[in-house]
């Protein structure tokens, strides 16, 4: 699967950037902006990308304090800019099913097997590699949502997932329902990643949304997160607190604790310095484990913390997780 970073080519050279004039242009000039920022061996992740292209909009939305003139505004372009920020956001899900398609479950079957009864996934990921990785191993699972049949596994999404989808209840079709009731916004689950494709394509030619398009259910980019929007992300959150409230073991796999993902970093060290329990086995499974300022950041939010310096797929997993 592409990394943050990956992302961002993905995106930029999808087929239906080319429909937004101006749009691929502005992006690539942004780019190329946070390389000569933050030096030209940096690669820009698609957090960066949409973290500082609000930079852009807020300077138009400035702009329009000097503007006496009416019909294309620096407040109409800034407006524009955000509109085509919401869109790439809508496309994304789409760009990471593509490039699951490439990905392989099997490289996880050593991971999943050592998955016990009760066990708690948080992750941060869109894409549904894992559960397919668990579903392969005859392994149940469910997102942990009252609408849901209890499973051995849960897995909490706290960003949001390609195949959940935004719309008001009567407006689900077949999708099958996690959250919402009454004629708020719900969120539910596509049938397959097939169905989910499709729903991205639905929209190809940039119409206005109305209110009954469906629209992914993943957070928006960037340092800040408005995960209010997304439906159910209370449940999610929640229980990914009360897990590990109650963990007797952490394994963090493949996060990096970034700037983008503060509010994580904040919560789960507010939920582990109030634990009433002794502090959890912390291990850290990463190929950046190695660096300083990497195990700097882990043990702010762990506290104590062993590390492997292994990608999850290649970790001999009898070595040191308990069985």
């Amino acid at each position: 699967m592409p990394d943050a970073a990956g992302l961002t080519e993905y995106l930029l050279n999808a087929k239906y950037l080319s429909r937004i004039e101006g749009l691929h242009d502005w992006f690539i000039s942004l780019q190329k902006r946070i390389e000569q920022l933050h030096g030209t061996a940096n690669r820009v992740s698609i957090e960066q990308l949409f973290d500082y292209a609000a930079f852009d909009c807020e300077l138009w939305h400035m702009r329009q304090q000097e503007c006496r003139a009416a019909g294309d505004t620096p407040e109409s372009r800034a407006k524009r800019m955000e509109s085509w920020l919401s869109w790439l956001e809508f496309y994304l899900p789409g760009v990471v099913i593509d490039a699951q398609h490439a990905a392989d479950p099997a490289a996880l079957s050593a991971f999943v097997r050592h998955f016990r009864r009760g066990d708690t996934v948080v992750t941060f990921n869109y894409d549904t590699v894992l559960e397919r990785a668990l579903a392969a191993d005859g392994r149940r699972w469910f997102h942990g949502f009252a609408t849901e049949a209890p499973a051995d596994i849960t897995i909490l999404k706290l960003h949001g997932s390609v195949d959940w989808w935004r719309s008001p209840p009567d407006a689900r079709g077949d999708r099958k329902l996690l959250f919402g009731e009454g004629d708020r916004e719900c969120i539910s689950r596509a049938k397959d990643l097939a169905s989910a494709r499709r729903l991205c394509e639905r929209h190809e030619n940039l119409v206005l949304a109305t209110r009954d398009t469906p629209w992914p259910g993943i957070t928006a980019l960037g340092v800040r997160k408005p995960l209010h929007r997304l439906p159910g992300a209370s449940v999610v959150w929640h229980n990914a607190m009360r897990a590990l409230k109650l963990a007797d073991e952490v394994y963090v796999i493949g996060w990096s604790a970034s700037l983008y993902d503060t509010m994580a970093r904040f919560h789960f060290a507010s939920v582990l310095r109030a634990r009433e329990k002794d502090p959890p086995r912390v291990v850290n499974v990463d190929p950046a484990a190695c660096r300083p300022e990497f195990q700097t950041r882990m043990k702010a939010v762990f506290g104590d913390v062993a590390f492997r310096h292994d990608c999850v797929q290649d970790a001999n997993w009898e070595l040191f997780a308990r069985v």
